[in-house]
C-alpha cells in the first residue's frame, strides 16, 4: 500500500509514531479542556478557548524570526518540551491546590498554541529530509493527515474511557507524556540524521523577520477594514436580493478577500 511506504524509512517512521502518539494526546486533551475550563471559569470559559488561538497568531507574527534561527528538528524537540512542561506545571498546580488552577491554565493554553506555531512549519521542513524518494513525499504528506484526521477519533474515545477511571487532571498528564514521546522520537532523529535543514539566521535577520510579520499583519488588517466597510455599505442592497445566510457570506467573502489582497500589496 503506496500510503505506508514512507515508512520504510526508519527515520520518517520514528517521526509518525511520535506524531500520532501526541496527534492522540492533543484530541484527548480537547475533551478534557472544555470539561477543566468550565470547571475553573465557570460561564466565563468561552474566553479560554481564544487565547491558544491568539498566541499562536502572536508567535506566527513576532517569535517566527526567533525560530527560524534554530534548526527545524531543534525547534520541534523545544517546542514539544515547552508544551509537556507547561501542561505538567498545570497538574503540578491542580495536585497542591486541589482544584483547578484558572492562572495556570491560560499560561499553559497560550504555551500550547504558541509551540504549535513553532511546530508545524518546522516539521513541513523536516519531512521531505527524512524521505529520500521524492516520489513519496505526497504518501508521507497524506499518512500524516491520515493520522491527524483518525486521532479524532481515538483521542475522544480514549478521554471518555480514561476519565472513568482517571483523576480529570491527568489527562493533562496524558498530552504531557505523549509530547514527551514526540521530542523523544524528534531527539532520536536528530542522532540518526545529524545533517537536518538548518536555517542560518543572525540577530538583524530575526528583528527583521519580526517586523515584516508585523506590516504584514497590519496590511491584512488594513484590507480587511477596507472589506468590512464596504460590506457595510453593500449589505442593505443586498438584503434586497439574497436571504441573510446569503448576505453574510457575501459579506465574509468581502472581509476575507480584502485582506488577502491587502497581503498581496504588502508582496
Amino acid at each position: 500500500m503506496r500510503l505506508l511506504q514512507p515508512l520504510r524509512h526508519r527515520s520518517f517512521g520514528l517521526l509518525w509514531g511520535g506524531l500520532a502518539l501526541s496527534a492522540i494526546g492533543d484530541q484527548a486533551y480537547n475533551v478534557a479542556f472544555a470539561w477543566i475550563a468550565t470547571e475553573a471559569f465557570g460561564t466565563r470559559a468561552g474566553f479560554l478557548a481564544a487565547v491558544g488561538p491568539l498566541a499562536q497568531l502572536a508567535m506566527l507574527a513576532l517569535g517566527g524570526g526567533v525560530a527560524d534561527a534554530l534548526p527545524p528538528g531543534q525547534a520541534m524537540v523545544w517546542a514539544d518540551g515547552v508544551r509537556a512542561l507547561a501542561l505538567l506545571l498545570v497538574v503540578a498546580a491542580w495536585q497542591v491546590s486541589g482544584q483547578a488552577p484558572a492562572a495556570a491554565l491560560v499560561v499553559a493554553v497560550g504555551v500550547l498554541g504558541a509551540g504549535m506555531a513553532v511546530f508545524r512549519p518546522a516539521l513541513q521542513a523536516v519531512v521531505p529530509s527524512l524521505v529520500p524518494d521524492r516520489g513519496l513525499l505526497p504518501a508521507a504528506n497524506a499518512l500524516l493527515d491520515v493520522t491527524e484526521r483518525l486521532a479524532r477519533l481515538v483521542g475522544p474515545a480514549l478521554a471518555g474511557v480514561l476519565s472513568a477511571v482517571l483523576p480529570l487532571q491527568h489527562l493533562l498528564t496524558l498530552d504531557a507524556f505523549t509530547f514527551v514521546a514526540s521530542g523523544t522520537a524528534l531527539w532520536a532523529i536528530g542522532r540518526r540524521n545529524p545533517v537536518l535543514p538548518v536555517r542560518a539566521v543572525r540577530a538583524a535577520g530575526v528583528l527583521a523577520a519580526i517586523l515584516h510579520g508585523v506590516r504584514a499583519a497590519r496590511a491584512y488588517m488594513v484590507g480587511s477594514q477596507t472589506g468590512l466597510l464596504a460590506a457595510l455599505v453593500l449589505a442593505p442592497a443586498l438584503l434586497a436580493v439574497l436571504p441573510l445566510p446569503g448576505v453574510i457570506a457575501v459579506c465574509g467573502v468581502a472581509i476575507l478577500g480584502c485582506g488577502v489582497v491587502g497581503l498581496q500589496r504588502f508582496g
